[in-house]
C-alpha cells in the first residue's frame, strides 16, 4: 500500500503543484488538509487529484495547530491503518536516504519496515531563497541551488513518518515534530 502524506496547509498554491508531483514521483498519497486558503489552494490541489479537506468546518478565529494535529492523528487512524504515514510540510521534499541508491521514498519506508522499524527520521536540508526569482510552479530542487545540509542527530527529532497500526498516535505532544505511540 503507498504511503500516505498529509500536508497541513494554508496559502501553499505557490509551491504545491511541484511538492504534490514529487511525491507521486516517491509512490506516495497525498491527502491535504487546509486551514482556510484565500490563495484558492483547495480549488487547485483538488486539480491536481490530491484528497483535500478544508480544516475546521468552519473558518476558525484563530489558528490552532494542536487542533490541525489532532484532525492529523485522526486522518492517519481513518486512512492510514496498516501503512505508512508522514507528516510532511507544504515546502518540504523528502527522499530515500543516499545509502540506498535506486530505492523512492516508498521503497524505503518499505525496507525499514522490513527492518523491523515502524518509525523514521530524515536528514534536513535548508534552501534559503537568495533574491525574489522563485515563480510559482517552478521546479524548486532545480531553483534553489544553496543548501545547509543538517543530520538527524543535530536537530530536535523529527519523527516524522511511522507505519499506522489500529491505534491513534499523538502528534500534538511535541508540536508536531514526533509521534508517540
Amino acid at each position: 500500500m503507498r504511503p500516505l502524506a498529509i500536508i497541513p496547509a494554508y496559502n501553499e498554491s505557490d509551491i504545491l503543484p511541484a511538492v504534490l508531483k514529487h511525491l507521486d514521483e516517491q509512490g506516495c498519497d497525498v491527502y491535504v488538509l487546509d486551514n482556510w486558503s484565500t490563495d484558492l489552494s483547495p480549488e487547485f490541489i483538488s486539480g491536481l487529484g490530491a484528497n483535500v479537506e478544508r480544516w475546521p468546518a468552519e473558518r476558525p478565529a484563530m489558528y490552532d495547530w494542536t487542533g490541525i494535529l489532532r484532525r492529523i492523528e485522526e486522518i492517519a487512524l481513518e486512512r492510514g491503518a496498516g501503512r505508512w504515514v508522514i507528516l510532511h510540510d507544504a515546502d518540504e521534499i523528502r527522499r530515500a536516504p543516499e545509502q540506498w541508491p535506486g530505492f523512492n521514498l516508498a521503497e524505503a519506508l518499505e525496507h525499514a519496515r522490513s527492518g523491523g522499524y515502524n518509525a523514521v527520521t530524515f536528514a534536513v536540508k535548508t534552501y534559503a531563497p537568495i533574491d525574489n526569482s522563485w515563480m510559482p510552479g517552478a521546479d524548486p530542487e532545480a531553483h534553489f541551488r544553496y543548501s545547509r545540509h543538517q543530520h538527524p542527530d543535530d536537530l530536535i527529532p523529527h519523527i516524522k513518518a511511522w507505519f499506522q497500526s489500529a491505534d491513534r498516535v499523538d502528534l500534538h505532544a511535541h508540536g508536531g515534530h514526533q509521534v508517540l505511540f
